[in-house]
């Protein structure tokens, strides 16, 4: 007698190329003496596995300088005092820019998907010095420099369709500042970004697969045991079942 099993089966997670656009609002770092401020970027990845995606990324944020009309007599007192204790070059307008080569580790692939991330890069900072008495008493210098930077966060991946999902995430930025604009010390900022998640390309489609297994390779005449190549087939068999993720 004789049988046959037919499946059809798609990749254990959607290995395509993808791109992603996002917004992102900054919480800019107390020592550049700004405001927050919102920006924008744009990310291609690969998926590399079951829990890992490589992407490169870059953002861009304009953070405003804070007007110091809204700030007090002592405030601003307290500011000069701190220009010429820390060594800070006045209060101006920051221009962020960054690329970075992050790693996103997903616990799952299916539905809501969340992600820890972390990753490497360079920023430039672009420091333009409001021309005020006060800055010009501590020294104000327009300049700007490439920097280190690193990043580590989490979020999460919603699909919407089969071919777009939504992708939110925050994170923490390192800025190692070594060109000492406005401070000599390094900066910390918080972000959150969000974003569409567009795959490149059409995903693979299901392939299928019809086995064929016969009785007389399976056992020996009139026995009940199966043969060694009868073991072999079945293993081979199951582990090529168990390397698909198969609907049916």
């Amino acid at each position: 007698s004789a049988g046959d099993d037919t499946y059809g089966s798609l990749p254990s997670f959607d290995d395509r190329w993808y791109m992603i656009p996002f917004a992102t609002y900054t919480w800019a770092d107390t020592d550049r003496g700004t405001s927050d401020g919102a920006g924008f970027g744009f990310g291609v990845g690969k998926p590399i596995n079951e829990w890992l995606n490589l992407e490169l990324r870059g953002t861009y944020t304009n953070l405003s300088s804070e007007n110091l009309r809204d700030l007090s007599r002592e405030e601003i007192e307290d500011r000069y005092n701190t220009f010429l204790d820390r060594g800070f070059q006045g209060d101006g307008d920051f221009e962020v820019g960054d690329i970075a080569l992050d790693g996103l580790f997903f616990f799952r692939r299916q539905g809501v998907q969340p992600f820890l991330l972390a990753g490497l890069g360079a920023i430039n900072d672009d420091f333009d010095c409001d021309r005020t008495a006060l800055n010009a008493a501590g020294g104000c210098e327009s300049d700007s420099s490439w920097s280190f930077m690193a990043e580590a966060g989490a979020g999460v991946l919603v699909p919407v369709t089969e071919d777009i999902s939504f992708r939110v995430d925050g994170r923490y930025r390192y800025d190692d500042n070594s060109g000492g604009l406005r401070d000599n010390g390094s900066f910390g900022d918080w972000m959150v970004t969000a974003g569409v998640y567009i795959p490149i390309g059409a995903r693979a489609k299901p392939v299928t697969r019809k086995y064929e297994l016969s009785a007389d390779a399976l056992f020996g005449f009139d026995q009940d045991q199966l043969k060694p190549q009868g073991v072999a087939t079945i293993d081979n068999l199951a582990r090529e079942l168990d390397e698909v993720n198969y609907t049916r």
